[in-house]
């Protein structure tokens, strides 16, 4: 029994490393293939119809309009409000 406890800890542990090292062993693959210009690397890696169509608006100035349950409700705050700003001639200081 002890066995099976320390096989199912040892592929959790497993699972866990793989879900967060995956974003980095992908971005090295882009990274890579864009060094070497290798097109059709970068071809099998980036999905450009996807990408295309999420940058799409960003990209010609349109906003996509959702219906007004489905925004966020802003904080309020006021354009003068000076909360959160430094004093006039003072800043962070350097480090």
């Amino acid at each position: 029994m002890k066995i099976i406890g320390n096989l199912i800890l040892a592929a959790v542990v497993l699972l866990v490393i793989s879900f967060f090292a995956a974003p980095g062993v992908a971005f090295f693959a882009l990274r890579g293939a864009a060094d070497s210009g290798d097109v059709a690397e970068l071809d099998r890696l980036v999905d450009y119809g996807a990408m295309r169509k999420a940058l799409g608006p960003q990209l010609t100035g349109r906003v996509e309009t959702h219906p007004p349950s489905s925004r966020i409700p802003s904080a309020p705050c006021s354009a003068s409000s000076s909360a959160g700003r430094w004093p006039r001639g003072r800043g962070p200081t350097p480090i």
